[in-house]
Formats: structure tokens, C-alpha cells, sequence
């Protein structure tokens, strides 16, 4: 038992590791862009220039008109069918049940950026609604933690014995991923490449769930 814990302190102590070094990317999750998220991407987008970060918009909506936008060249406005992320089995990615849509722009930010683009050595992906109060904020974070982390959430609640009472998405992992269970809140992340392969193999093995666990069990696979 002792040796048992020892084991997955160590895994849940390798936090920092080494990265591939190269450009990162960042990129706002949208059903349709408000004023306010693409004002603020031409900003950081023109920022971002001078440490190699691309600035990226997923756009859920697919009936949305892209040519409407008037925005810098510097900012990549990406649509994704909902028919292709079924086909590489990226969906449900944060479905909580009935009524709540079973693709959105999680599902295809993480399709493009483990399947489609995969030349980014760190990917940033951002709800919209999430507030970053500066551009030199957004820098100093990236700089901070881009080069030494696989996954950057702002915590991580692990469940050593498999316990299911405690959150409703627990039942979901029982029989499908090996202890121990991991989650946080992920309305902002950032991914290394090696996390994002690591998503790329898990997509598909687990029941609908929720990005908090994807990512976090990814972490620890």
C-alpha cells in the first residue's frame, strides 16, 4: 500500500516537464464572437506577436457569416462542422444531458488542435465569458507556465479511492479509467502538445461527461 501511494504522489508531482519549445497558440471558444471578445483579441493578437503566439476564434455557429467580421489578418476565424467532429469522435465533450447541445466549440477546439493543426507546441482555449483583465496579463501567464507544464487549470481536486459520492461525474469514470480521478474547472487552460496527443487517444473512451474530467484524466493517464 505504501509503495501503491508513493507511486501516485509521484505521478500527480510531475507537473512541470519538458515542453516543445515553438510557436503557441490561443484560442477564444465562441457559439457567435462578441464585440467585446474580438476587440480584445486584435489587441492581444497584436501583443502576441512579439513571443509567438497566434490568436484563434472558434466559431460553434456554422450558419454564422465569417465575411461579416472585419478583423486584423493577424486573428483565425475557424468553423467546424458538427459531422466532422462525429467523425473523428470529438463530441460531448461538456454535455450535462438533455437539452444541452452534444458538440460545441470545445469539441472542435480540441478536434483542430490535436487533429487538424497540430503545430502548435501550447494551445490556450478560452470560454469567452472569461475575463482577462490586461494583455501584459495574458503574457505574464504564458510566460510563466507555457515552457514547463503539460496542463495549467486554477486547481486539481484528485479522488485517491475512487469515491463517487462527492461529484455527479465520478459514476461516469467506474470501470473506464484506472485511480486515481482528477478534476478542476477549465474555463481557462492551457495544453502542451504531449497533453494534447494524450486527449487524442482518450477521445472516445469515455461516456458523456465534462472537459474538467477529460483533461484532468488525461493529465494522469
Amino acid at each position: 500500500m505504501t509503495t501503491y501511494l508513493l507511486l501516485i504522489l509521484l505521478l500527480l508531482s510531475h507537473q512541470h516537464t519538458n515542453v516543445q519549445a515553438g510557436r503557441s497558440a490561443l484560442c477564444f471558444l465562441t457559439r457567435i464572437p462578441a464585440l467585446e471578445t474580438l476587440e480584445f483579441a486584435q489587441e492581444l493578437a497584436q501583443d502576441a506577436i512579439e513571443y509567438d503566439v497566434d490568436v484563434f476564434i472558434m466559431i460553434d455557429d456554422n450558419k454564422f457569416n465569417v465575411s461579416t467580421i472585419n478583423i486584423s489578418s493577424n486573428i483565425r476565424l475557424v468553423q467546424i462542422s458538427n459531422q466532422e467532429c462525429i467523425y473523428y469522435g470529438y463530441r460531448k465533450t461538456i454535455y450535462v444531458g438533455k437539452g444541452w447541445p452534444k458538440i460545441t466549440s470545445w469539441d472542435k477546439a480540441l478536434l483542430y488542435f490535436t487533429l487538424l493543426n497540430n503545430n502548435y507546441g501550447f494551445v490556450w482555449l478560452i470560454e469567452n465569458d472569461v475575463l482577462i483583465p490586461s494583455v501584459q496579463a495574458f503574457r505574464s501567464l504564458h510566460q510563466l507556465y507555457s515552457n514547463t507544464s503539460d496542463l495549467i487549470v486554477p486547481s486539481n481536486k484528485i479522488n485517491l479511492l475512487g469515491d463517487t459520492s462527492t461529484r455527479i461525474w465520478w459514476p461516469q469514470a467506474v470501470g473506464k479509467l484506472i485511480l486515481p480521478w482528477s478534476h478542476s474547472m477549465v474555463n481557462v487552460v492551457g495544453l502542451s502538445r504531449r497533453m494534447l496527443i494524450a486527449i487524442e487517444k482518450m477521445t472516445g473512451t469515455l461516456a458523456p461527461g465534462q472537459s474538467e474530467e477529460l483533461l484532468q484524466m488525461a493529465h494522469l493517464a
